[in-house]
């Protein structure tokens, strides 16, 4: 999320990236990654994360659907007090 802050997007996917190999993959987890690859142009993680939680009867959160659509701000999702995503 720092580096997001710090328009660092390339490194956020990065670290995001080591991140999901290394950790379970909840349903936040997997939000977070979606969004994180959707602000950097990456619509086939997205995807996987969308296909993912899918299979496993959830679905993207609403909040990434809205920025995926260009309603919401990246900055206005990563600092909002309830964290979620």
């Amino acid at each position: 999320i720092a580096y997001v802050l710090k328009n660092e997007g390339a490194v956020a996917l990065e670290t995001m990236e080591e991140f999901m190999s290394a950790s379970q993959y909840t349903v936040q987890n997997c939000n977070l990654y979606a969004l994180i690859a959707l602000h950097n142009g990456n619509e086939d993680v997205y995807n996987q994360m969308k296909t993912l939680l899918e299979t496993s009867g959830y679905e993207i959160s609403d909040t990434v659907k809205q920025y995926k659509k260009g309603k919401l701000e990246i900055i206005d999702i990563l600092t909002d007090e309830e964290g979620e995503f």
